[in-house]
């Protein structure tokens, strides 16, 4: 499995989708859950909320994992996804 960098939502999505992932709102995620952005460089990026306002993605212009406030990216959130197995805090 895997995805490319060219733009096709539905493939990319069909990742989460046939883990289990149960699609969510937004602006409800919190810690745990899977949050999906759209950059301008990265069209699919995926990163993991650590709480309701921080998430830990790999950021590649520190070329390292980060965590960090939603700050910007709050404005290129596409989808979240509430995995199963995940406990949820």
């Amino acid at each position: 499995l895997g995805y490319g960098r060219e733009l096709k939502p539905l493939d990319f999505l069909s990742h989460f989708v046939r883990a289990g992932g149960i699609p969510i709102p937004v602006d409800s995620a919190k810690g745990g859950e899977v949050m999906i952005f759209r950059q301008p460089i990265y069209p699919c990026h995926v990163g993991i909320m650590t709480s309701a306002t921080t998430v830990i993605h790999a950021r590649a212009l520190s070329h390292k994992v980060i965590e960090q406030p939603l700050g910007d990216l709050a404005a290129m959130r596409t989808g979240a996804y509430r995995m199963p197995g995940v406990e949820y805090h």
